[in-house]
């Protein structure tokens, strides 16, 4: 089907922390500085580097709203974690939602650490809705590459508590990578009319204190954000 190219706001960006937070957010590492509207495809819309590499657990708490428009097999939206900004980063690690391809029952939030498939949590997307994702990125060896994605789906408690009670999802496939420079945002399949806004994204290196910590209470340097739109003549696997 085809897809209507839209212009995002350029006030939206993506920002990294660059000197040392307080002590009650000195976790994170990179989040959005304001919600980030979808309607069109692209494997690159926004992008952000990270202040220094990342070799160990990342926490990624993200608030996501679906607007508008009809929810189709494989429509898709996901932040991706990698080392370039190039491609489509199928085969890095994947967050968000793959609408009805996840078994049994179509079902949409999914995490993958490579490849095109994804571990799906038992719950259904809806247009109208708000849906809170919350995920643990890390090794099953310290030596070795990502290969664990752990997912719940609007969790309740704090990070603690939600660490402590088996993933919704889990997706065990090797991501490739050993250490991560940085994220962006993947959307494919999207229809005119479909409007999905990703409302928060923090990222943290070590559990966090809160979900989302204030912009205000650390430093923050603009990453590059990167705007690409993409007119897509035919669905493709994403």
């Amino acid at each position: 089907m085809s897809t209507l190219l839209h212009r995002i706001a350029l006030a939206t960006t993506v920002v990294v922390g660059t000197a040392v937070a307080p002590l009650a957010h000195a976790a994170v590492v990179g989040q959005i500085g304001a919600p980030i509207t979808f309607t069109t495809n692209g494997d690159n819309l926004h992008t952000a580097s990270f202040s220094s590499a990342q070799t160990g657990s990342l926490y990624i708490a993200m608030t996501v709203s679906l607007d508008a428009g009809v929810l189709n097999a494989n429509d898709f939206l996901s932040v991706w974690f990698d080392n370039v900004t190039t491609g489509a980063h199928t085969n890095r690690p994947n967050i968000g939602l793959k609408s009805n391809e996840g078994t049994p029952g179509a079902r949409d939030w999914m995490v993958r650490g490579s490849g095109t498939s994804g571990s799906y949590a038992p719950d259904q997307a809806s247009v109208g809705t708000t849906t809170t994702l919350w995920a643990h990125l890390f090794k099953s060896s310290l030596a070795g590459n990502y290969d664990r994605f752990d997912l719940w789906v609007n969790p309740t408690g704090d990070w603690t508590d939600v660490l402590a009670t088996a993933p919704e999802a889990r997706s065990t496939l090797d991501s490739g990578l050993s250490s991560i420079s940085g994220f962006g945002f993947r959307a494919a399949n999207l229809d005119i009319g479909d409007r999905f806004t990703v409302q928060a994204l923090t990222i943290s290196n070590a559990v966090p204190v809160s979900v989302v910590p204030e912009p205000g209470t650390m430093a923050l340097a603009l990453a590059g954000v990167g705007l690409i739109g993409g007119l897509a003549r035919r669905r493709r696997s994403a």
